[in-house]
């Protein structure tokens, strides 16, 4: 599978905490995650580290429910720094 062009490697360090925070403001642990997806908690660890591993289904799976920053998720899915900066602005549409 090949990997998401990003704007630089922060992005998807910023995507990792992102998850994890809302994980934890959602008041849900590894466990919690794994049952959602039907992985062991262990699975769920290096999956929740490193998400270039993860199915598209299982990082749809997460970001339902645990309900990231769009536009953080936008930047690790490899958006330019100019579209996010307009999607930020409200002008999505040009």
């Amino acid at each position: 599978m090949p990997k998401p062009r990003r704007t630089d490697q922060t992005d998807k360090e910023q995507f990792v905490l992102e998850l994890k925070l809302r994980r934890v403001a959602c008041g849900m642990d590894q466990k919690d995650i794994g049952g959602l997806l039907n992985l062991s908690p262990a699975r769920i660890s290096g999956l929740m580290a490193d998400p270039d591993s993860m199915t598209v289904g299982r990082l749809r799976k997460v970001i339902r429910t645990v309900l990231p920053d769009p536009i953080i998720v936008l930047a690790y899915l490899g958006y330019d720094q100019k579209t996010l900066n307009r999607l930020k602005e409200g002008k999505a549409d040009g």
